[in-house]
């Protein structure tokens, strides 16, 4: 609102006449300021948690910050399971993301509902200096991790030390292997490096001659060294993840407030479009129809 100044009315040879309200040099009868328009908040999406689904999450927030401008996006350097669900309740991030660790009672206590939205392949891969080897099954795997030492050669391929690299036990790609029977109580050689991220191993096998390892698609097609090798003759591709035929597979959530807000409630939106189910794609997941629950 514009305020119109006061009118002042010239007298010859006198000062300015002034009203009767006695207010003559007094500072309250100056026009009030004009109060700055409210800036409104730019509207923002924070996401963090699990360290493995993160590819997942930086390729949809890019392809989201195309289809949405108006909104900041913002994607933190990796939660574990529990400081993930308590930064997230507490309001100070906006989704979270996991792939394990989630627990249907704890969640409906928290007031969080988790949504499936795609699935990744965790694949065994090696150096790209390990040459001949395409495939290993159960058993080799098995005998690599839980015999010291150990060459390339006894495997069908050219000579080379191996260099084994494994997750901890309580992190999703080892508790998905200790699913096998002949994995579940097997005692990891001590030449074995135990690397607690995904993608710290990632790393470490990308810059590891003769290493092998176990990360996910994603994490390995993110590097420039590694190569994922087959499980049980069976390759980790779309359709074999669709249909269930390649064993080794994790699913990825995301984690939201009951009491959520429409900038969260157009990022779910967007998951089901084809942008997003593309970004997925690119980054070597299975996108899935966006699923509530566990």
């Amino acid at each position: 609102m514009k305020i119109r100044p006061l009118q002042k009315t010239a007298l010859a040879g006198l000062a300015t006449v002034v009203s009767l309200s006695g207010c003559l040099f007094m500072s309250s009868c100056a026009p009030p300021e004009q109060a700055e328009p409210a800036k409104s908040e730019p509207a923002v999406l924070r996401i963090d948690g699990s360290n493995g689904v993160r590819p997942l999450a930086a390729a949809l927030l890019e392809a989201f910050a195309k289809a949405h401008p108006e909104i900041e996006v913002t994607l933190g350097e990796g939660m574990g399971s529990s400081d993930r669900l308590d930064a997230l309740a507490a309001g100070e991030i906006d989704i979270a993301t996991a792939s394990h660790g989630l627990d249907a009672a704890d969640l409906a206590e928290r007031e969080l509902v988790p949504y499936r939205f795609a699935r990744m392949a965790i694949v065994f891969a090696v150096h790209d200096s390990v040459s001949g080897v395409e495939s290993l099954g159960l058993e080799q795997i098995k005998t690599i991790y839980t015999t010291p030492g150990g060459d390339w050669s006894e495997y069908g391929g050219a000579p080379g030390r191996i260099a084994k690299l494994m997750r901890p036990d309580h992190e999703v790609d080892a508790e998905k292997l200790r699913e096998f029977p002949e994995l579940a109580e097997a005692v990891w050689s001590e030449d074995t490096e135990i690397i607690e991220s995904s993608g710290e191993l990632a790393r470490a096998l990308n810059s590891t001659e003769q290493a092998i390892g176990i990360t996910t698609l994603s994490r390995a097609d993110g590097n420039e060294h590694i190569k994922p090798i087959a499980f049980e003759g069976i390759s980790a591709s779309e359709e074999n993840l669709k249909t269930g035929k390649y064993p080794l597979t994790r699913d990825s959530f995301l984690v939201v407030r009951k009491s959520t807000n429409s900038v969260v409630e157009a990022f779910l939106n967007f998951l089901e479009t084809p942008a997003a189910q593309q970004s997925l794609r690119n980054s070597s997941a299975v996108p899935i129809s966006l699923e509530k629950g566990l």
